[in-house]
């Protein structure tokens, strides 16, 4: 079975993230996004037309979420870990 989720950027299409026997995904530029001439969404994803393994999408993606410091459980949201400023005394 294939799942399919469509990437957008500023509501445009731009590719597709895809899991087919596993569950890394894999991406793929469109078509017309890569005649488009736009910016690729990262310089470790530039655009061609044969997409990318998980081995570069997972880091790409990794890299928009927060920093989990510890998992959630019995309903409790998970805390995220955020830079600290020291206080003024």
């Amino acid at each position: 079975m294939s799942e399919r989720l469509t990437v957008l950027l500023y509501g445009q299409l731009v590719g597709h993230l895809e899991r087919t026997g596993s569950d890394d995904p894999d991406f793929t530029y469109t078509a017309e996004y890569a005649a488009s001439g736009r910016a690729p969404l990262s310089s470790r994803l530039p655009i061609t037309p044969q997409g990318y393994r998980a081995d570069r999408v997972l880091p790409y993606l990794h890299g928009l979420l927060p920093r989990i410091s510890r998992p959630a459980s019995d309903g409790q949201p998970a805390s995220t870990s955020r830079p600290t400023t020291p206080s003024a005394s």
